[in-house]
């Protein structure tokens, strides 16, 4: 016999089965495998928790980074045990870490950049209370914890109501819905999802989601894309696009410490000043950067922009020029922040449709 449950089934059985959260719940519970799994795979995962002063604090986490060099003393017990031993789980900060880099670099403009990221590195920890946390976004999808730790009765209202907006988002898409019959793919709750979106900021429609498959784009963003195309920049856009935008200034800024770093072979073609002419685009990224209100920008064509920087400019500079090693390095660092905006413009859109 065959069972199907329900989102909703599914969601209570979850907040039936976690206990308070704490450091070994945390471990073993099977429910919160996905969770585990992304930050195992030192994947970007959101997270909601109350400080020690009462205040509910949003981060952007990741496991660990690539550029942080612990001490080589031996630890004691305590040091060893210190997440077991106090329920807290030690991760990084990571827009914390740009911020530290941004702010290093500008201070130190001749510092080599594996020393700044060593020394930014440093100062991106952070601990969180699992106790306290309201919960976690992993994939697109809300992982509510207020209920197992009590957030309602311990804060009161405000705090247990201070989720972020891609979370009040998540909530939303999960929420139960009318039961059809037969059985229901995952991709058909969807499209039934996005086609129920009444109140959407979003206006007009753009054709460029018909190319977003060959890009690596998820389903989700796919469906999003059959709704959405151009969008007006009122407050609550130009807020759900932020993260995306801060990324792609980085990008503008490794772009141009890539650019001593990169040799033409033949003087006919140059791949990297047509990635920069593309990255520089007013009708595009001029909108999506200077994100003056009122004004109109095609997030699909943006979308699709950052996706081709990635997937073609990138390695057309890698095949089609003499690339230095600190540039190599530059163009690793650039992939991953590309793959970060990415994430954050799909995550707006969701905002932006579900608002």
């Amino acid at each position: 016999m065959k069972i199907i449950l329900t989102q909703e089934q599914i969601k209570r059985i979850i907040h039936e089965n976690i206990e308070e959260l704490n450091y070994q719940s945390f471990q073993d519970d099977q429910n919160l495998q996905v969770l585990r799994d992304a930050i195992d795979k030192n994947k970007l995962v959101g997270v909601a928790f109350v400080k020690k002063d009462g205040n509910v604090r949003h981060m952007l986490i990741r496991k660990s980074l690539s550029s942080y060099v612990g001490s080589d003393r031996e630890k004691t017990d305590a040091q060893r045990n210190v997440d077991m031993n106090n329920d807290i789980k030690k991760v990084v900060d990571v827009n914390a870490y740009k911020k530290e880099i941004k702010r290093i670099r500008l201070e130190n403009p001749g510092m080599n950049d594996s020393e700044v990221k060593q020394m930014a590195s440093k100062g991106a920890w952070r601990a969180i209370n699992l106790k306290n946390v309201l919960g976690f976004m992993v994939g697109g999808n809300f992982i509510d914890l207020r209920d197992e730790n009590e957030i309602m009765d311990r804060y009161g209202e405000a705090v247990h109501g201070q989720l972020t907006k891609s979370m009040i988002g998540a909530m939303q898409a999960q929420a139960p819905v009318a039961e059809p019959e037969g059985d229901v793919n995952e991709q058909g709750l969807l499209s039934g999802f996005v086609k129920s979106v009444t109140k959407s900021t979003v206006r007009g429609g753009s054709a460029i989601y018909h190319h977003l498959g060959q890009f690596g784009a998820s389903d989700l963003v796919t469906n999003l894309f059959k709704k959405s195309g151009k969008v007006s920049l009122n407050d609550f856009v130009i807020n759900a696009i932020k993260p995306a935008q801060n990324e792609f200034i980085i990008l503008l800024n490794d772009l141009k410490r890539l650019k001593p770093h990169v040799e033409p072979k033949s003087i006919a073609r140059n791949p990297l000043t047509q990635m920069e002419s593309h990255m520089k685009d007013p009708s595009n990224f001029g909108v999506f950067i200077n994100q003056q209100k009122n004004s109109v920008v095609d997030l699909g064509y943006v979308y699709k922009d950052l996706a081709e920087i990635k997937f073609y400019y990138l390695p057309q500079i890698e095949k089609e020029a003499i690339v230095k090693p600190i540039g190599k390095k530059i163009i690793s660092d650039m992939k991953i922040n590309l793959q970060d905006a990415i994430t954050n413009l799909e995550k707006a859109m969701g905002q932006i449709v579900t608002k």
